[in-house]
């Protein structure tokens, strides 16, 4: 039976490096980003296997349930997560003092902001 492994962020920069490892690697991939469906990306890794491609946010609990639904109503399985997409502070160079002393509140607020 195939592996199957969810890769956030798996569209590009260093993701889009671990879905084409995995693929190579004879998983099948899902992805979840927050941009529009990068077509010719999307076509590229289809010649290397099977992959999925589900917008949504990292931040969002929602799209969450829908990324990881999606993948066992197609696969029936999981095997492996790969948490690479996510959100920082919108100027850490101004806020370093703050981002350093900042409590999980804090970054969960920045993330609901960022995303909003």
């Amino acid at each position: 039976m195939q592996k199957v492994a969810l890769v956030t962020g798996g569209n590009r920069g260093i993701g889009l490096g671990i879905t084409r490892r995995l693929l190579a690697d004879g998983f099948s991939v899902s992805i979840l980003a927050t941009r529009e469906e990068p077509v010719e990306v999307l076509a590229s890794l289809r010649e290397l296997g099977e992959v999925r491609y589900i917008r949504g946010n990292v931040a969002e609990p929602q799209d969450h349930m829908r990324y990881v639904q999606d993948a066992v109503s197609t696969w029936g399985r999981l095997d492996v997560l790969v948490n690479n997409a996510g959100v920082g502070l919108r100027s850490v160079t101004t806020s370093s003092k703050r981002a350093r002393r900042a409590s999980t509140g804090c970054w969960a607020s920045t993330c609901a902001d960022r995303t909003s």
